[in-house]
């Protein structure tokens, strides 16, 4: 079992063919999966986003604090969705 979605698959290969350069990520585990993951692209040359929220961690709250303290060192931004998805909408014309 891998924690990292870009091992043993062809997902880069993919996002590749597709000129994908953005990755948002969010989920459960993000103790494992999400920063296995975020890490993993990052160092694949993707630009990572993490979330703030729509994230959970095992552990409680303590170890929520812990993975959001951790997030911008994995990733290029720590948003929250609401914020993401402000900055990503296209301006009305």
């Amino acid at each position: 079992m891998n924690i990292d979605v870009l091992a043993n698959t062809d997902l880069e290969v993919q996002l590749r063919q597709h000129n994908t350069e953005y990755i948002a990520i969010a989920g459960m585990m993000g103790t494992m999966y999400v920063g296995s993951t975020a890490l993993s692209c990052m160092e694949h040359g993707f630009h990572v986003t993490t979330f703030t929220d729509e994230t959970a961690a095992v552990g409680g709250r303590d170890a929520y604090d812990a993975m959001i303290l951790r997030y911008p060192f994995i990733s290029h931004a720590t948003l929250e969705v609401d914020e993401f998805l402000t900055a990503t909408r296209a301006p009305a014309p």
